[in-house]
């Protein structure tokens, strides 16, 4: 084996409970209540256009999902300038030891780059990861 991929959300990192709290707050903002069990079981997993649709329908708002997605994402953005998503523990050890065995570590994801370089620099995992090549 001479390289490994690691997928970013669900394995090196642990974004659910960040994006529960940032919809919680952006719907309290509007007069509406995000329960933890809703998120849960409706919402968790999906892609945040869908989350949208199915909120504005669920929630009787009075926005396009575009609209929704927009806030939403810059809630996400303004996150992210402050922080990264939490580490899943382990995981910088894991990493870290593929590094010592001469392994090539990428990290692969289906979110936004800036997430990922996020996490890379929050972390210092500059040295671990190997390419910065994302489509």
């Amino acid at each position: 084996m001479k390289a490994i991929f690691f997928d970013h959300d669900g394995t090196l990192i642990d974004s659910e409970v960040t994006h529960f709290e940032l919809w919680k707050t952006m719907l309290a903002d509007m007069g509406k209540e995000l329960t933890f069990d809703y998120y849960h079981t409706r919402m968790a997993g999906i892609s945040v256009m869908n989350n949208a649709s199915d909120i504005i329908r669920d929630f009787s708002l009075a926005l396009t999902p575009e609209k929704l997605f927009k806030k939403r994402r810059a809630l996400t953005l303004k996150f992210l300038q402050r922080q990264a998503f939490p580490l899943i523990r382990g995981s910088k050890e894991a990493l870290m030891l593929c590094k010592s065995h001469n392994l090539r570590v990428a990290i692969v994801t289906g979110g936004t780059r800036l997430a990922v370089e996020k996490t890379v620099s929050f972390y210092g995992l500059e040295d671990i990861w190997f390419r910065r090549y994302m489509v």
